[in-house]
């Protein structure tokens, strides 16, 4: 009786000596599996500020483009207000040159009628 209690105790002994190694290797896995996750949480960490740092600087371009496309629009008028007063003058030098023209012929008649006399 005192060998089967003594197989028995022996038994049990190994089986908590196996249940012991695999609850330490589950303890290493936990282990591992927190510093994976730390490791992950500072790359989070990273990836978070460099967004934010990215999302600032597209902030930062968009109000320049913006900016920009009000002195784009802002030049346009000017230029269209320009483009308008150079289409006024060259109607006016045209204009201008035509009667300079009908001055001339008037000028070139009344010299042949001066001749004449």
């Amino acid at each position: 009786m005192i060998n089967s209690l003594n197989l028995q105790l022996a038994k049990k002994n190994s089986e908590l000596r196996g249940l012991e190694t695999k609850f330490l290797e589950s303890l290493q896995r936990i282990k591992e599996f927190e510093e994976q996750f730390a490791g992950r949480d500072r790359e989070s960490s990273t990836l978070k500020e460099e967004l934010e740092a990215k999302t600032g600087k597209i902030d930062t371009l968009e109000k320049s483009i913006s900016d920009s496309e009000g002195i784009i629009r802002s030049l346009e008028e000017k230029l269209t207000g320009k483009v308008v007063e150079f289409k006024d003058l060259d109607k006016l030098v045209f204009e201008k040159s035509e009667k300079i023209g009908k001055l001339e012929q008037e000028i070139v008649e009344k010299n042949e009628k001066i001749k004449k006399l």
